[in-house]
């Protein structure tokens, strides 16, 4: 059950159009009221770890996008995040655009940032999702990492995950329950 609080905060949020409405996530653009400002609205259901996303909410990392609410109820986990007008790396791919040499080590090293960020939290978040698609270029050619549906805070005491998430083509092998998962399963 939401508080009065936490109904009061999504009220603030309004619809604009759906991105994507798939059973576990629902993806929505919406505006906010009160600053007028775009942001995206993810109900997420099944799996989720709010304490994951009360700890994305405190990175600041220009290279990271911002999670501004994480809030639980009603059978779902509801987050607002940064907006980020741009395109994701596969579209700009798969539409034939080059990506120059220098572009590309810049992109790399944005991407680097941006894990730096995510792993030098303490303990650290794991991604365990990175992919092109995952991976925003803005209108001013800033890399942004979004979807954090398969983020974790790492744990040390544990053999293996239980949950298997990722991307096939993408994910390490430990992410399939071999092993558990740490900073090195981002950089695969």
């Amino acid at each position: 059950m939401l508080s009065k609080n936490d109904m009061y905060t999504l009220s603030l949020y309004q619809t604009v159009n759906t991105i994507s409405d798939k059973e576990s996530c629902k993806v929505y653009m919406v505006y906010n009221t009160l600053d007028n400002k775009p942001y995206i609205k993810k109900e997420i259901r099944g799996y989720y770890n709010i304490n994951t996303y009360s700890r994305l909410k405190e990175i600041n990392d220009s290279h990271v996008a911002k999670m501004y609410e994480a809030i639980e109820g009603n059978g779902c986990l509801t987050v607002i995040e940064e907006y980020v007008h741009g395109s994701p790396l596969n579209s700009i791919l798969d539409e034939g655009r080059i990506v120059d040499e220098k572009t590309a080590i810049g992109y790399m090293m944005q991407l680097v940032q941006a894990l730096k960020a995510l792993h030098g939290q303490k303990p650290p978040i794991i991604h365990r999702d990175i992919k092109p698609s995952n991976i925003m270029i803005t209108s001013e050619g800033v890399l942004k990492l979004i979807d954090f549906n398969a983020a974790k805070i790492y744990v040390d005491n544990v053999i293996e995950d239980t949950v298997t998430l990722g991307t096939k083509s993408y994910a390490a092998p430990e992410q399939f329950g071999y092993k558990k998962v740490d900073t090195r399963t981002d950089i695969y």
